[in-house]
């Protein structure tokens, strides 16, 4: 995905998405939403590896996450010009 903007903005829709992803938590708790909500977050599907082992549907989504990732940034990156 980063192939896809300038180095500039892709660092800056990164952030607003990694920030966005802590604040669900948060939010969730305060606002009294539901726990489906806070499944959005990155940080929840990761869980507290140190204190319990990843659930495996968090581990399946996060895999699946990974695996459609490489596979986007690979049909990206073919389909950009080559600069020798």
């Amino acid at each position: 995905i980063v192939a896809v903007f300038r180095s500039s903005i892709a660092v800056t829709v990164f952030g607003v998405i990694l920030g966005a992803s802590y604040l669900v938590g948060f939010l969730v708790e305060m606002l009294g939403w539901p726990d489906w909500v806070n499944q959005l977050s990155f940080f929840a599907l990761f869980g507290h590896p140190y204190l319990e082992w990843l659930p495996a549907m968090n581990a399946a989504v996060l895999s699946g996450l990974c695996v459609g990732g490489a596979a986007l940034s690979v049909v990206i990156i073919e389909r950009r010009p080559k600069v020798v």
